[in-house]
């Protein structure tokens, strides 16, 4: 018995290694640099979330031994040099060979950007001062949103307005209703029709899909058409080309804040794909205080720590926001092309900010389907947008609460409810967008040119548009653009010419020229110098408003908000006629930027711009009647709200010229490829305004200078158990400034004992934000975390927005590499 057991034995011993083998793979290659081809040394290649790795020797050989059998993330890094991932299948038995090759890169100033010239060029190389947030900058984000990840660019206004809302704008006259920056998602139309506001967090896109996100800061029109003046956000989404696999992230921080994300996608025979993502997040947002000096959440006319005030709080059902969203997109090649069909949806729950107060925005629905085809030298794309309106005026029930309670009713027995659906918005609009685009390259020349077609069909039911009693409002638009770019010297010097114009069904035909020349002093050191011309059109609710508040105090006296489509006459209180308005027309701004993008010394990054601006038919919004000591009148019938006997009238009009000008100038310091440092700085003035309407002064509603800094470590240290550690510390400084827009007027604050005072500005702040993170290793879990507004800064970004305390949360991720068949 004994010699039986230890010939099983000694065979066990024997066969172990054979069946090891058998259940394990290995893996080698060779490691070259792209250009020159020769071998890299020291070049360290892992197979990630695992302990699994080598590095090259000598000749640029590795050999991965012993790998468990399965599908893995092989990466490669050394220092200046681009990153690689390929994914691989080990089998058991079996030597796989990976030979891999190494780009050289200057850092960021070789990163590709597409939203600027439409086809690919290197950011270094761009004609126009674009800035790009990364799929790692949007990993290593630590805002509550993906808009958060814009904060910290240069030149970027960001508002940070809520859990879930985040606004962005840029090259100044912000507002708190601003559509002067175009969205895209994907190159398609990102826009809630009848605002005619950037999308934003409404996206029924989820932060772990997206790839990139490009921002144009400045006026885009030649490429992209009306309401780019002040530029272009461009977000990509992942095809499961670039990530196939299972992700699930889970989120839980303070304001009750609990969030799931997950994604999924894979691919058949290279021909087929397919991808699924969705998003669930809750949260509790900030809410506005009595107290609070800053801020008129109650009834115009009141102060909120007067006897008996309603307040914001008190009209209010819950302070819950968050959105539910879900995305399903097929993909087929066929030889270089590519179709592909998506659908997304979303519902958000948020407070959002417009001229005349706050609206509570509950179950906002945002709905898209889509047909893109593709390849090398053509892009068509067909879709369309709907959205259908959760949302109610602050500002309208507050009033009609207070009247109740001022009639004898006690707060707590006030059917409130009844009063918000009284009020409430209806929104059932549709956009449908198309584009056909054809790029190609001859020579020394490249070609970019396009056709688009949009229609807008809004509809409110005469909730807050002109539009009821079966009134139709709609419009359409058609553009044609083509861009040339030539290199006159090669490697020197770049010519660029672009022109685009566009019809409207509602105002005149729009031409937008753009014409720019890259200038290489020398190798990684270039100068630009552009021209644009941009017009930003009045949007559906700026030409077709109609939105009557009536007022606590003076009864049959009611403030109404009104499109202007006919202009109108001002007569006074005798009949005579004191102005006229006209009809709101097109915004146009012609702008030039000379700018700077270099590398120094290999390390350190700079892209500085200086730009002026002018502009002409300046859209406002401003009070054009008061109602007693002037009156309006439309077609000569004076305008009333039914059952009203006098009427103030607010209404967007075209102030008349303004000139801007500023300077951005950011820095990337490169230690190493793991250790980054970035700063900019944004100075602006309003240099002159003529108001040729109205007694309105125009503010920049922009803080005049702007200072922003951050630090990023990245593979700092690894271990068995803990890979890719990443540190992040951003920070943003902006200086005290004026803001005007409609209801909000700095000029009207309440100090610490509710007076009124003539501080004028909103004051200085300071943010710090801290994210760190890292990998377990062979469990294809990631943990981060993150803390924003680190020393709790109650300031506000622009007024309407409750002030923000410190928010913190933590993540785990789950990720599975696979579902290539």
């Amino acid at each position: 018995m004994d010699r039986i057991l230890s010939l099983l034995l000694l065979l066990c011993l024997i066969a172990t290694p054979a069946i090891m083998a058998q259940s394990t793979g290995m893996i080698e290659g060779q490691v070259v640099e792209m250009q020159s081809m020769e071998a890299l040394a020291g070049v360290n290649i892992m197979l990630s979330g695992t302990t699994y790795g080598d590095a090259s020797d000598i000749d640029g050989n590795y050999t991965i031994e012993n790998v468990p059998s399965g599908t893995y993330i092989l990466r490669a890094t050394y220092l200046g040099f681009q990153p690689y991932e390929q994914e691989v299948q080990v089998r058991s038995g079996q030597t796989l060979n990976v030979d891999i090759t190494l780009e050289a890169t200057t850092f960021m100033s070789d990163e590709l950007v597409v939203t600027g010239s439409r086809r690919p060029e290197k950011l270094l190389e761009s004609p126009i001062t674009i800035e790009r947030v990364s799929a790692e900058d949007l990993e290593y984000s630590g805002g509550s949103t993906f808009m958060s990840s814009l904060s910290n660019l240069k030149g970027v206004n960001y508002t940070n307005a809520g859990m879930n809302t985040q606004l962005i704008s840029a090259r100044g006259f912000n507002s708190s209703f601003n559509t002067r920056m175009l969205f895209l998602i994907d190159g398609r139309l990102a826009t809630l029709g009848g605002t005619g506001l950037p999308q934003g967090n409404f996206l029924p896109s989820s932060k772990i899909d997206l790839k990139n996100i490009e921002v144009i800061l400045g006026p885009a029109a030649a490429l992209y058409g009306p309401n780019s003046g002040s530029g272009v956000i461009n977000v990509a989404t992942k095809d499961p080309w670039d990530q196939s696999g299972v992700t699930i992230e889970t989120r839980a921080g303070n304001q009750d804040l609990r969030d799931i994300s997950y994604r999924i996608a894979g691919t058949v025979n290279n021909k087929f794909g397919y991808k699924v993502t969705g998003q669930y997040m809750q949260a509790t947002d900030f809410k506005p205080q009595r107290e609070d000096g800053l801020h008129f959440y109650q009834a115009q006319g009141t102060l909120p720590t007067a006897a008996n005030t309603v307040f914001e709080t008190d009209v209010v059902e819950n302070y819950d926001v968050g959105a539910t969203k879900i995305n399903g997109s097929l993909y087929y090649r066929f030889g270089d092309w590519q179709a592909t069909g998506t659908y997304g949806w979303s519902s958000t729950d948020q407070f959002s900010l417009t001229s005349n107060g706050r609206n509570r925005i509950k179950g906002w629905e945002v709905d898209f389907q889509t047909l893109q085809l593709s390849n090398t030298n053509w892009y068509a794309q067909v879709s369309r947008t709907g959205n259908k309106a959760g949302s109610y005026q602050l500002n309208q029930v507050v009033p009609a609460v207070q009247a109740t309670v001022n009639a004898g009713v006690p707060l707590d027995q006030v059917d409130i409810e009844s009063i918000r659906e009284a009020v409430a918005f209806i929104d059932d609009t549709e956009i449908y967008d198309a584009e056909l685009q054809y790029n190609n390259q001859f020579g020394a020349l490249n070609l970019v040119t396009g056709l688009n077609y949009r229609n807008f069909l809004p509809e409110s039911q005469g909730t807050y548009l002109e539009d009821g009693e079966g009134q139709n409002i709609s419009r359409e638009l058609f553009g044609g653009y083509a861009q040339l770019d030539y290199d006159l010297v090669p490697d020197r010097l770049q010519l660029v010419a672009a022109a685009r114009v566009d019809g409207n069904s509602d105002y005149d035909t729009q031409f937008s020229p753009k014409a720019s020349a890259v200038f290489t002093v020398a190798p990684g050191h270039n100068l630009r110098a552009t021209y644009n011309r941009a017009y930003t059109t009045p949007s559906i609710i700026q030409s077709h408003a109609y939105i009557p508040i009536p007022d606590l105090f003076a009864p049959n006296y009611d403030f109404l908000i009104r499109g202007n489509t006919e202009g109108y006459t001002i007569q006074d209180a005798n009949g005579n006629v004191i102005n006229t308005i006209d009809p709101i027309a097109p915004e146009e701004v012609n702008s030039l930027e000379l700018g700077y993008k270099g590398v120094l010394g290999e390390k350190l990054f700079v892209d500085a711009v200086g730009y002026y601006s002018w502009y002409n038919n300046f859209i406002g919004t401003d009070v054009v009647a008061d109602g007693f000591n002037s009156v309006a009148f439309r077609n000569g019938e004076q305008v009333l709200v039914d059952g009203s006997t006098f009427t103030a009238l607010l209404s967007y009009i075209n102030f008349g010229e303004a000139e801007v000008r500023g300077f951005d100038i950011g820095m990337n310091y490169y230690f190493t490829d793991k250790y980054i440092l970035n700063a900019n700085l944004s100075a602006i003035e309003l240099v002159d305004f003529t108001n040729d309407v109205t007694d309105a002064q125009l503010p920049l509603n922009t803080p005049p200078l702007k200072i922003k800094g951050g630090f990023t470590a990245k593979e700092f240290f690894n271990n068995d158990m803990f890979r890719q550690p990443f540190l992040k510390i951003n920070g943003r400084w902006q200086d005290s400034y004026q803001f005007l827009s409609g209801y909000w007027n700095t000029n009207v604050l309440l100090d610490d004992d509710g007076d009124l005072t003539n501080d004028e500005e909103l004051p200085s702040k300071f943010e710090m934000d801290l994210s760190t993170g890292f990998d377990i290793s062979q469990t294809g879990l990631s943990f981060q975390a993150s803390i924003n507004n680190i020393f709790d800064t109650e300031k506000v970004d622009q007024l309407g927005t409750a002030p923000r305390g410190r928010t913190f949360w933590m993540s785990l991720k789950y990720n599975f590499s696979g579902l290539r068949l």
